[in-house]
């Protein structure tokens, strides 16, 4: 009997679309699989290459989960069995048009009992969005079994300046001195490995095991100095996008001096602020390895 298989993707650059190919190589080899791939998008789609101004000012909205409209959600067919959900990070939480989705109705009512695997291509920072998705799903009926975390391993501090120049400028690079920004392409190169695994666990009708099977197979990337940096970051986002919302809504230019205040608030923070208790963070990172090593296990394995 066929298995059918759903890839849900929105990507503005085009790397995300990319590596959910890639996942996917495997199952479009096989004869008893049928893959369908579906581009969910907002009505008015966001810009690529941003403007400065329209990057910052999506940070409000992303950060308080505020939606936005979306085309209506019409996949090929309701009967799937399995659901692969692939997303972005805006603002430490999951991007606009992914939340949108999430919370629209025709598919809270498509995505129930459905089995679902999630695939995230960020820059470094993933796990507060993490939480939100896998809340979501549940609260609709979903299945989540599985998920797949690459990220770009450049230091914090580079890969903040040379995301800035992919998303803004368009220029991912490799820009003179500064490297290539987002998820390298042998690690995108890995994923058809990754797919066989997923592969495995329909055929079988078997997904308690996989998630052990993707950490095991290098599949989720986590930090802990970069998770503690986001616990910490995601609080005090919350506090200046209610402080921008209260001056006005996405696109009102009476915000705009708050946005612009907080876009050198942010760079100073990450620039100037940070690295102080980043290294405090990896003295306890190295000091409390073990059971810290078990506290990040229990979150890529979806615990």
């Amino acid at each position: 009997m066929k298995k059918h298989v759903l890839v849900l993707v929105y990507s503005q650059t085009g790397q995300l679309k990319q590596m959910a190919n890639n996942l996917a190589k495997p199952w479009l080899e096989q004869t008893d699989f049928e893959v369908d791939f579906y581009e969910y998008q907002p009505q008015n789609d966001y810009p690529f290459p941003w403007s400065s101004d329209a990057f910052f000012d999506a940070f409000p909205e992303s950060r308080l989960g505020i939606t936005c409209p979306m085309k209506a959600f019409e996949p090929p067919h309701q009967n799937y069995d399995l659901v692969v959900l692939a997303y972005q990070v805006w603002y430490l939480s999951p991007s606009i048009p992914v939340w949108s989705l999430l919370n629209d109705r025709a598919f809270k009512s498509f995505i129930q009992n459905k089995t679902v695997v999630t695939l995230l291509g960020v820059r470094n920072m993933w796990v507060q969005a993490h939480y939100q998705v896998q809340k979501q799903l549940r609260q609709s009926g979903a299945m989540h079994v599985g998920q797949i975390v690459m990220t770009d391993p450049a230091p914090n501090l580079v890969s903040v300046y040379t995301v800035i120049l992919w998303l803004i400028g368009g220029k991912q690079g490799p820009n003179g001195i500064w490297p290539r920004s987002g998820v390298p392409e042998q690690r995108i190169a890995e994923l058809p490995k990754l797919g066989g695994l997923i592969q495995e666990a329909l055929i079988q009708n078997q997904f308690d095991a996989l998630q052990s099977r993707i950490v095991e197979n290098k599949g989720v990337d986590i930090s802990f100095v970069l998770k503690t940096i986001e616990f910490n970051g995601y609080r005090i986002f919350g506090v200046w996008a209610k402080l921008i919302r209260k001056i006005g809504q996405a696109g009102d230019k009476r915000r705009l001096w708050a946005i612009h205040v907080f876009k050198y608030y942010l760079l100073v923070m990450i620039y100037i602020i940070a690295p102080i208790p980043s290294v405090l963070f990896w003295l306890i990172g190295k000091i409390f390895y073990f059971p810290l090593k078990a506290h990040l296990k229990s979150i890529q394995l979806l615990k």
